[in-house]
């Protein structure tokens, strides 16, 4: 029977246990013991320490086989877990990315639908609007003016579509007072043209009078 693989190194092993230390004894026995056959002792022993050799260099091997055995274990075990850490990871930075395209349409669509409130788009910009457009009334007056505004009274209490696809607003007001040139005041009325989209003041009319 053809002896192949880890039976055959058992096998050897076996042997080598078997004829070394055994067969070592048995000749340190036989040396005392057989007078006539000393030389067939000595030879015995030889052959115990030969096989006591085999053994242990047999034993290396099984102690190699097992150590490279457990380092490919532990290599694929490494292996698996890094490939576990990167699917984890990039399911993570999959499920991250539909929440940040779900979030960015969920407030594009707020966004439009804040665009076709006259209320929702006018409260949104009438901060910016108010500090764009009160510098630009007062330029209006012909001689000196007077804002009638408490501190915490808004200055364009209104506003109105200019351009709603272009996203233009009218903001009113009327807190404002004019001098005339006999020195005579009046209230006025104003109204400030805003772009949204740019930020920018595009118009600005003034008349007499009260909202």
């Amino acid at each position: 029977m053809k002896c192949v693989g880890g039976r055959c190194m058992f096998f050897r092993v076996f042997l080598a246990f078997i004829f070394g230390p055994a067969g070592f004894i048995y000749g340190i026995y036989g040396l005392f013991r057989w007078k006539n056959e000393r030389k067939k002792a000595v030879v015995i022993c030889i052959a115990s320490l030969l096989g006591s050799a085999l053994l242990l260099v047999e034993l290396a091997k099984v102690d190699d086989t097992v150590h490279q055995a457990a380092l490919e274990e532990t290599d694929e075990k490494r292996l698996a877990e890094e490939k576990r850490l990167a699917e984890a990871a990039k399911a993570e930075d999959e499920r991250l990315s539909e929440e940040k395209r779900v979030a960015e349409a969920a407030k594009v669509a707020e966004e439009e639908k804040c665009h076709q409130d006259l209320h929702c788009w006018g409260e949104k910009f009438s901060q910016r609007a108010s500090f764009a457009c009160d510098d630009m009334v007062p330029r209006l007056a012909k001689y000196t003016h007077e804002w009638t505004d408490g501190f915490l009274d808004p200055k364009f209490s209104h506003y109105r579509w200019k351009n709603v696809d272009a996203g233009i607003v009218t903001y009113i007001g009327d807190k404002v007072r004019f001098q005339n040139g006999f020195g005579a005041w009046q209230n006025m009325i104003y109204e400030c043209d805003y772009d949204t989209s740019s930020k920018a003041v595009l118009d600005v009319r003034v008349r007499a009078g009260h909202l």
